[in-house]
């Protein structure tokens, strides 16, 4: 025998439109777990990517905040980016791990090292999802004044957007930086 109702819908109405409205909402709200999962797939993807994030990204329940190394100008070759990229990652995860609150499951990071095309410059840059709208603790523990500037995006302003979405898809049609190539990424 066929159920009825799978999975809260009317066999039929499942058949004839494609899903049902529980379904839909389902799809359009923004889970972190999806989007990571959809991310690690896709990233390569950048369009793809971006309509799956703009789509659903909620920022009633979810916030974006970009973090800018404040000691660009100490860094002169790509290895010196990369460096304070695994740094810094390394410290977040373990972070996170040790939270005794489950805040890890609530954070996707993606930290770019940008090289100059033309002259000897390097720029750390990144962006991080959080549910809520302060950034955790340990995030902000690690990515301490001194050295980093964490500003939340607006993510209503056409700008902003264009530079998150950027950050988020570096090789793809849109850049964050026009004169720098991405030497190294790394997600969190």
């Amino acid at each position: 025998m066929i159920p009825s109702k799978p999975w809260g819908c009317g066999f039929l109405t499942e058949r004839a439109n494609g899903m049902c409205k529980q379904q839909e909402h389902f799809l359009r709200r923004f889970d972190m777990q999806r989007w990571k999962r959809f991310y690690q797939w896709n990233h390569r993807k950048p369009d793809d990517l971006l309509a799956f994030f703009w789509k659903r990204f909620e920022p009633k329940s979810w916030s974006l905040f970009c973090a800018s190394y404040r000691n660009q100008d100490a860094l002169f070759a790509p290895f010196q980016g990369e460096n304070v990229i695994h740094g810094v990652s390394c410290r977040l995860e373990a972070a996170m791990q040790a939270s005794s609150h489950g805040s890890a499951s609530n954070v996707f990071g993606l930290l770019h090292a940008f090289a100059d095309k033309y002259a000897a410059k390097q720029k750390v840059l990144g962006i991080f999802i959080v549910r809520g709208h302060s950034p955790p603790a340990q995030l902000e523990h690690v990515l301490d004044e001194e050295d980093w500037a964490l500003a939340k995006a607006e993510t209503q302003d056409p700008l902003v957007r264009d530079f998150v979405s950027g950050l988020l898809t570096p090789r793809g049609n849109k850049s964050a930086l026009e004169d720098f190539q991405v030497t190294c990424s790394r997600v969190i």
